[in-house]
């Protein structure tokens, strides 16, 4: 066999294996993104995209770290993002999941009925330091301040110095001060971020191809059964 045979079939097996590496980026979430490269969202870009690359790498960062290295065209996707909340990256008409946001209060403030009572306008909102992702839910005439942590944020609550901790329902603590109350606020949907490139083009149309096949055949909802979270689907559902 030639040099130019054994060439080619090189090239054709490389084809064949897969062209490159896929980087994902995504927050530490507990059974949707685990350090571990397990979790929902990985296993999802798993099932998508493993034909395509030989290598699929992923990382958790915090949010903003994974926003800005993005934006510096050192990832592929960013996983669990607000639709269109990352400038000039594409989104999918797919979302991959679901935030259920909570507001936590001094339970003597708390509305007295639904969450159509709720409004965060004009309040004097809290987010810890490592949840800063939601700080898109901010009222631009809302006063924020960031709490180095739960206890911190309670305390403030309980004296009432500010209306409420806003927090994602799998970080609400599983005790808190009896006269804290915890309301469910909003439920929104996710989605995986693209580059405004033509992989990213290509990577968005495949997120858009695939995900709903992967819903009607059943495999969707197995994902989300693998990590005991299909409550979480059956949500999703309602939501789309």
């Amino acid at each position: 066999m030639n040099s130019t045979s054994i060439g080619w079939l090189v090239c054709t097996f490389s084809s064949l294996a897969g062209a490159s590496e896929l980087e994902v980026l995504c927050t530490d979430w507990k059974d949707y993104c685990n350090p571990d490269g397990s979790g929902i969202y990985f296993d999802i870009v798993d099932t998508i995209y493993r034909p395509s690359y030989s290598e699929i790498k992923k990382r958790v960062l915090p949010y903003k770290r994974s926003i800005f290295s993005a934006q510096q065209g050192h990832a592929d996707i960013i996983l669990g993002s607000y639709n269109n909340e990352i400038k000039n990256m594409l989104y999918p008409n797919n979302p991959d999941a679901y935030d259920a946001i909570y507001l936590l209060t001094n339970r003597q403030n708390a509305p007295a009925a639904t969450l159509h009572d709720i409004s965060l306008k004009n309040k004097s909102l809290l987010l810890l330091k490592n949840n800063q992702e939601y700080i898109n839910l901010i009222p631009f005439n809302a006063h924020l301040y960031f709490a180095s942590n739960f206890e911190n944020a309670q305390q403030l609550l309980k004296i009432n110095r500010y209306d409420y901790l806003i927090l994602e329902e799998d970080n609400l603590p599983e005790k808190y001060s009896s006269n804290i109350v915890a309301l469910y606020y909003r439920s929104i949907l996710t989605y995986p971020a693209f580059p405004d490139t033509p992989e990213g083009r290509k990577n968005r149309a495949r997120w858009d191809q695939q995900l709903p096949q992967l819903r009607d055949n059943g495999q969707l909802q197995q994902i989300y059964l693998r990590y005991g979270r299909g409550s979480d689907y059956a949500t999703l559902l309602t939501l789309y």
